[in-house]
This record gives C-alpha cells, structure tokens and sequence, in this order.
C-alpha cells in the first residue's frame, strides 16, 4: 500500500507544479531533449524544471514519451537555471490493493534512482539561445 501512497502523492505533486505553471508568459523558452537511463530510453514519465534562484516560483513540467520531451514557448521557462526532477513509474507484475476498498491494482515502483528525482542534483542552464537539453542518466 506504501507505493501506491507514494505514487498519488507523486500524483499531487505534479498536478500542483502544473496549477503553479500556468499558460507561461513573456520571455519563456521552448525547450525539448532526450532522457534515457543506463543508454535506453525512458518510456514514459515526467520531467520537472524547478528555478534554483530564491524568489522565483513555480517550475516546468514536461511529459516524457518514448524517450522525448517537449514543451512549447508558451509552456516553457523563462530563462535561468534549474534543477531537474525525472520520474519513470514502473509496473512490477504484482498486484497490490488499490485505494479503492476491494479492488486490486497494478504495482509501481520508480526507475529512476534518487539522485535524479526527489534527491536531485541535476542542474542546467536553460538560456534563450539553445533549445535542447538532453539527460542521459546512470543508475549506478
């Protein structure tokens, strides 16, 4: 029951980034790149840009598919830099009991160690110049 407690927190926490988000607004940036973890790509999951400068609200989501991101100007970051959250929930097989009473649902544990996600230390610098920033993360 820990993950998936775990998971609608997760859940929470990404719907409030993209309330705090909003449309986006003048001076932000497109932005797009590739993520994969030990060379392949991660299928599906979130990444997050959240401002290192005190002051500055809010950060950036962006779903990634297949392996890609991208968020449109209007979406995307004022220039600046950020730290840098991934997230790739995993189905492990098992079933677990779901949060509605009776019922089963399938388990899921994050991919992505640590030091990529709530631990991160990632940081990158997101000018008005450049528009790709790829991350290409080790598990160990």
């Amino acid at each position: 029951m820990g993950s998936v407690c775990r998971y609608a927190r997760a859940l929470l926490l990404t719907l409030g980034v993209a309330m705090v988000v909003g449309c986006g607004g003048s001076g932000t940036v497109p932005i797009e790149g590739a993520v994969t973890l030990d060379g392949q790509p991660v299928e599906s999951g979130t990444i997050a840009f959240y401002p290192v400068s005190d002051g500055e609200a809010g950060g950036v989501l962006a779903l990634i598919e297949s392996g890609k991101y991208a968020l449109p100007a209007d979406q995307g970051p004022l220039p600046g830099t950020f730290r840098v959250e991934v997230s790739w929930p995993k189905k492990t097989g098992r079933q677990i009991p779901s949060l509605d009473p009776g019922m089963m649902a399938e388990e899921m544990v994050e991919a992505i160690p640590a030091k990529y996600n709530r631990e991160s230390q990632l940081r990158v610098e997101i000018t008005s110049g450049q528009s790709t920033y790829d991350f290409h993360l080790e598990s160990s």
